[in-house]
């Protein structure tokens, strides 16, 4: 017999493990209460991982249901672990109940495996960026080029609402993957960072025309940073998805940390922005043409005026660079950045943006650079001999 049923209690899965019949099932776990995990004594989940073993014989399907895509620590153990336990006769879907305010529940359904590849990969990046004790400014630069490189853009032949490819997750599989992915992955990133100094809003654009007649939608990231490193303390726009390029020669900062003016019109365009989800940056306000956007950036903030140049983007870079690759001497960096900044910048001229980089040559110096890399390079040096 092939019986569908919900466990919700540890005598449920109790009931299957002690069931000798030639039953077969496809098991549901609720894991969500109001939106939110709900606060068992006893964790199912948990209970369900360590009983495994004794029913997955009988056990054909399984669902999960959970409020979000980023797992907490302690259920995201029990997800793996399950996961391990697993063959190819069962399946295992991820379903999120995503809650909104006076809406029906919206629904996405996710393989096990790419949950755990994007769990993973989003703590990878955080992992590194706080190893390397990297700056808010190069926090945003690396998470900016492992967004933009983690898959080419695809878009959807689907026209759902919420379709896959506008969720981080889909970075991790072989979904499409739209600018609301993109945002989506860049927005994780950085409020699982949890740095004071970098937060991120996805901020969904509105194209039209001179006559205001729409044309298309388009989502990037609003960034409020401050970084006393490089003399920081602003809003910003980011847009991974321009410099999306899964195989690009290096790394592409065409439209990374781009000013609070541009975009805001163009000869045939323009760009309304408005607020996407729930986010906290503009106040929870709804609609919000551009002009008023920048001006409210400024009164709410106070921020200064002090814009980002094609120098710090390259100081950067350099940072980075010599912490993702240990062994990079002052020379394989000062290359690497003349290739960034000549595909960087031909990448704006291609796109007509009038953006940071305004030259095709690093302004950076050797010497400059020597310094960011040498010093360090040295004690490694130390470091070997003395081991």
């Amino acid at each position: 017999m092939y019986i569908i049923k919900d466990l919700k209690t540890a005598s449920d899965i109790n009931s299957i493990v002690k069931d000798n019949s030639n039953n077969t099932y496809n098991l549901a776990i609720n894991l969500t209460k109001n939106g939110e995990y709900s606060n068992q004594k006893i964790d199912l989940l948990d209970l369900f991982t360590e009983k495994f073993d004794k029913m997955k014989e009988k056990v054909e399907a399984i669902r999960l249901y959970v409020p979000y895509e980023k797992i907490p620590k302690d259920k995201f153990f029990h997800l793996v672990n399950l996961n391990k336990k697993l063959d190819n006769k069962t399946k295992c879907l991820v379903i999120v109940n995503r809650q909104y305010v006076g809406k029906p529940v919206e629904q996405l359904f996710w393989d096990i495996n790419t949950i755990i590849k994007a769990n993973n990969g989003i703590d990878g990046v955080c992992k590194f960026i706080k190893d390397q004790n990297l700056s808010p400014f190069e926090a945003l630069a690396f998470i900016h080029n492992y967004v933009s490189t983690i898959k080419d853009y695809q878009l959807s032949l689907s026209f759902y609402k919420y379709g896959h490819d506008q969720f981080f997750p889909a970075a991790y599989d072989n979904n499409d993957f739209v600018c609301a992915g993109y945002a989506s992955l860049m927005e994780e990133i950085i409020d699982n960072l949890n740095m004071a100094e970098l937060k991120c809003e996805i901020l969904n654009i509105r194209i039209t025309n001179k006559k205001e007649n729409f044309m298309s939608n388009h989502a990037r990231c609003f960034i409020k940073i401050k970084d006393d490193k490089y003399g920081l303390e602003q809003t910003l726009f980011d847009d991974p998805t321009y410099d999306n390029k899964k195989d690009a020669p290096c790394s592409l900062y065409s439209h990374f940390a781009m000013p609070n003016d541009c975009h805001s019109s163009s000869k045939n365009k323009m760009y309304v922005y408005f607020s996407f989800r729930h986010y906290n940056l503009l106040n929870n306000k709804t609609l919000i043409d551009f002009d008023r956007l920048f001006d409210f950036s400024k009164e709410a903030y106070s921020l200064s005026k002090n814009q980002i140049d094609q120098k710090m983007i390259e100081t950067a870079y350099a940072n980075i660079m010599h912490k993702v690759d240990k062994n990079a001497t002052s020379k394989d960096i000062y290359d690497a950045i003349k290739i960034m900044a000549k595909e960087s910048f031909k990448n704006q001229v291609k796109r007509k943006f009038v953006g940071n980089l305004t030259k095709a040559t690093p302004i950076i110096t050797k010497s400059e650079i020597e310094n960011i890399c040498d010093p360090l390079l040295e004690e490694q040096y130390v470091y070997e001999k003395t081991m």
